[in-house]
This record gives structure tokens, sequence and C-alpha cells, in this order.
């Protein structure tokens, strides 16, 4: 499972939890919110790929700021850019 999926399953869970805690009882939300989860995580992903791309982004353009001591902070920004790589971002 990579980030994206992580995080979307995460979101979806949320939100879950938020719409059906009204009319759900708490013990059947637990019982059945694994399959709902795996049923709707995918409505969630394409927010949330834009959503870590963002936040990659900002990441990026704060560690182009430094200008004291850059070797650490440009071993950041190589690894920043693989893992966006890895991740399909």
């Amino acid at each position: 499972m990579d980030l994206v999926e992580r995080v979307a399953r995460k979101r979806c869970e949320r939100h879950i939890r938020n719409v059906r805690r009204h009319d759900t009882a708490p013990e059947e939300l637990e019982r059945n919110l694994p399959a709902s989860v795996d049923y709707a995580w995918r409505d969630f992903e394409a927010d949330t790929r834009e959503d870590i791309a963002e936040v990659l982004d900002e990441v990026s353009r704060h560690l182009s700021a430094v200008q004291y001591d850059p070797a650490p902070y440009t071993a950041m920004k190589y690894r920043l850019a693989q893992f966006r790589k890895e991740s399909g971002l």
C-alpha cells in the first residue's frame, strides 16, 4: 500500500465515521467500516494525490530558500524528488 492509498483510506474512514455517526450504532459502524473503506477509498484518491503534491511543492519551496549550508537541504530535495517519482506524483 503506497502513501496515496494509505492517506486516501484514512480520509475515507474519517468521512464515513462523520457521515454515518448520526444514523448508525457505533458497534455496527465499526463492524461495517473496513468493507465500506475498501469499497469507497478510491473516491478520495485524486484529491489526496493533489494534496500530497501540494505539500511536497511547499516543502521544496521552503528548502530552496535555505542559503546558510545548503548541503543537507539539497540532499532532502533529492530525496523528495525521488519520493515524488516513486509515488507517481
